[in-house]
């Protein structure tokens, strides 16, 4: 890292990027969110036989009540981006500290909301809660892909400084092993291999933002280096003028 003002410039000229790279990452979960949780949510509201209905007795609240708070929370994240870019708003807002903070908020609300997750909490087998088609492998094996996703895109597509980033790497490599001893996983025989596998790709996703944001500081500094030398140029020869009037 940059020692004082130095590093306190070159986060601010990350910032734009940051906000981009945010806001992407942002609708791309909004997305994945209406496509895969709302039309589950329409059909067990609609189901004849034990229909969802906001009870906390009902395992599926604590599903569609952790992914509408997320929904609300990536809502907000998408309109500050908005404003940051069209009206340059928000300037006080550290966009690094909200983007790590969401994927935090995203990882969590994977577990959480998972179908197989969320009736075991109750102590209620998962085929006895959910209608319609359901696969307890399937389920379980969805929201690991979906942290690892959110893991690489998180190190590898947002220009975040590492030594914020390193917290969503590591949360994705402990939740796993976690949850699996507190509260069971559908895949008792492969648990080890699936934590390990996670933790590899943490391990390596964080290794590759760190070359990524070393390479960003070189550039930067070189920018900064050619910036002065300019000045000093415009300078010297500002001040030959002088000496020959």
């Amino acid at each position: 890292r940059f020692a004082g003002v130095e590093e306190a410039e070159f986060q601010r000229s990350l910032q734009n990027d940051v906000v981009v790279a945010f806001l992407g990452c942002s609708v791309a979960c909004l997305l994945y969110g209406l496509l895969g949780i709302l039309p589950v949510y329409i059909s067990e509201r609609t189901v004849a036989e034990n229909p969802f209905s906001w009870s906390v007795a009902d395992p599926r609240t604590v599903c569609f009540g952790s992914f509408f708070f997320l929904f609300f929370l990536l809502v907000v994240d998408v309109a500050a981006c908005l404003a940051r870019l069209l009206y340059s708003g928000l300037q006080c807002v550290n966009f690094e500290l909200v983007a790590v903070a969401t994927c935090l908020q995203v990882i969590l609300t994977l577990f959480i909301s998972n179908k197989f997750y969320s009736s075991e909490l109750y102590g209620i087998p998962p085929q006895e809660v959910w209608h319609g088609e359901f696969n307890v492998h399937g389920s379980e094996v969805i929201s690991i892909l979906a942290v690892v996703s959110v893991v690489i895109c998180a190190c590898q597509a947002v220009p975040i400084r590492t030594h914020l980033m390193w917290v969503v790497p590591f949360s994705s490599a402990v939740i796993y092993p976690g949850v699996a001893l507190g509260i069971g996983t559908t895949m008792p025989a492969e648990s080890f291999r699936i934590g390990f596998v996670m933790l590899v790709i943490s391990g390596f996703s964080h290794a590759g933002a760190r070359r990524r944001e070393a390479q960003m500081r070189m550039k930067w500094r070189a920018i900064q280096e050619a910036k002065e030398r300019d000045q000093v140029a415009q300078g010297l020869e500002a001040m030959s003028w002088m000496s020959c009037d």
